[in-house]
């Protein structure tokens, strides 16, 4: 768990969450049994709730996974409490760690909740948009080579890359 200050606003960033790191929020937050039980893995939808002293929301969005050569669906969990705003991941957020590299304690960010959960959003949205960026430059990529030579081996590698299109593009429909 790493906690970021700026003024009377924190964020707490948490990363695979514990046990132990789940009850030290769920105490200090007041959270719900419910909402702490939902922290603990990833969730099977998105949603947002509102609680008497924050906020609850459950975010997805596709990380593309150079090995396997295809986006994964990942999940971000907010609580947007009134001096504080905790995400919890359950893997690595590279566009969080990107933000927290630029964020100063006296930066707009820190004004107030509302501005802090505005900047993450915004990380991950132009995360999103360099993502949307490598699914459609495979999509040229294979318009390109679609009519180009005959072949069984050109067939079976455009039918290999138009498969990995798919399953880009269905992650961005399952979120």
């Amino acid at each position: 768990m790493e906690v970021i200050k700026g003024g009377k606003i924190q964020w707490i960033k948490i990363t695979q969450p514990t046990e132990k790191e789940l009850e030290q929020i769920r105490k200090k937050y007041h959270l719900h049994h419910l909402i702490v039980d939902e922290l603990k893995s990833a969730s099977s939808r998105a949603r947002i709730e509102v609680h008497g002293n924050y906020i609850y929301m459950i975010y997805y969005f596709p990380v593309f996974d150079a090995k396997e050569q295809v986006s994964r669906r990942s999940e971000i969990d907010f609580i947007i409490a009134k001096n504080a705003v905790i995400t919890v991941s359950y893997g690595t957020v590279k566009s969080f760690d990107d933000l927290q590299k630029t964020l100063h304690p006296t930066s707009r960010a820190f004004e107030n909740t509302l501005q802090l959960t505005y900047a993450l959003l915004e990380a991950l949205l132009l995360f999103q948009q360099r993502q949307l960026v490598h699914v459609q430059e495979k999509i040229e990529g294979i318009s390109r080579h679609l009519f180009r030579e005959r072949n069984r081996v050109r067939e079976h590698e455009l039918l290999e890359k138009i498969s990995h299109v798919k399953r880009d593009v269905s992650q961005y429909r399952l979120i």
